[in-house]
């Protein structure tokens, strides 16, 4: 089985993450299923191998990426790291938090997220109700960041926008560590 093989096969569920396993990077691919994760190592030609204890059980909410050495999920409203072993597995749970009680909160639930390119940051999009009885979409995009030695999430920063005018990308505030600039 590669790389190729497995996009024909399963192209919605493919997750390619790099994870950093002591001084050597590991390329690897994680495959949600019914029953669990399938996590492959991926050689240098594309061959896959499924890692030892694969599948593993799938952790609380949507899967976003890899952040060093945490695996982070998303939920309705909570964010989570959790651990990843250095055969690539999903251990336990390290840190969770709650994305309501932060700015942008009030945009809705939780509609998706990235991992910056470093590792170093989440990105959460929040998303689902109008600003009062208006026509408008709220949309919030709330950062948090992940420390690399704990995998603790920690709030950093969050921004709201109306989606409503997109030519002219009408922002309506933005908020970063409690200070309030309305635009």
């Amino acid at each position: 089985l590669n790389v190729t093989a497995l996009k024909r096969y399963m192209p919605a569920c493919l997750l390619v993450l790099t994870a950093v396993a002591s001084a050597q990077t590991v390329s690897r691919i994680y495959v949600t299923t019914s029953s669990g994760i399938n996590i492959y190592n991926v050689s240098s030609a594309g061959k896959l191998t499924l890692v030892s204890g694969s599948p593993f059980k799938s952790p609380t909410g949507l899967a976003i990426g890899i952040a060093g050495s945490y695996f982070v999920t998303i939920g309705t409203t909570y964010i989570h790291s959790y651990s990843v072993t250095s055969t690539g597995g999903i251990g336990g749970q390290v840190s969770q938090i709650n994305s309501a009680l932060y700015t942008s909160a009030e945009c809705g639930t939780t509609a998706g997220g990235a991992i910056d390119h470093t590792g170093q940051q989440v990105y959460v999009q929040t998303a689902g109700v109008g600003w009062g009885a208006g026509p408008g979409v709220c949309n919030g995009l709330q950062t948090y960041n992940i420390d690399s030695e704990t995998g603790v999430l920690t709030f950093n920063a969050g921004t709201e926008f109306n989606l409503n005018n997109r030519a002219t990308g009408d922002r309506k505030s933005t908020r970063l560590n409690s200070s309030h600039i309305t635009i």
